[in-house]
């Protein structure tokens, strides 16, 4: 049980495909502590908690990035995928 198990949200939010390709949560290994900040913050539960390294279900994640915002050893970031970059490329070059 974590400290930050009180954190979390009584259900799981809906989760939905990003409208927008937006950026994937992704762990650094080497860094992340298994703390349970991330996972216990997180509104949608696209985090498996028993994974080593922690692995996300990008297919519930809603990409609030509050699992990168909570975690005290910034073992998060975020991660482009090809889709969003391609259209960031695209938008850039024709504005």
């Amino acid at each position: 049980m974590s400290a930050f198990s009180a954190l979390r949200p009584p259900e799981p939010a809906t989760p939905h495909p990003p409208s927008f390709p937006a950026p994937d949560p992704v762990v650094d290994a080497d860094l992340c502590r298994q703390c349970g900040a991330c996972w216990t913050i997180c509104p949608a539960r696209a985090i498996d908690e028993s994974a080593r390294p922690l692995e996300f279900d990008y297919d519930r994640c809603i990409r609030c990035c509050c699992c990168i915002e909570v975690c005290p050893y910034g073992a998060l970031h975020t991660v482009d995928p090809l889709p969003g970059r391609m259209i960031r490329k695209l938008i850039a070059r024709f504005s």
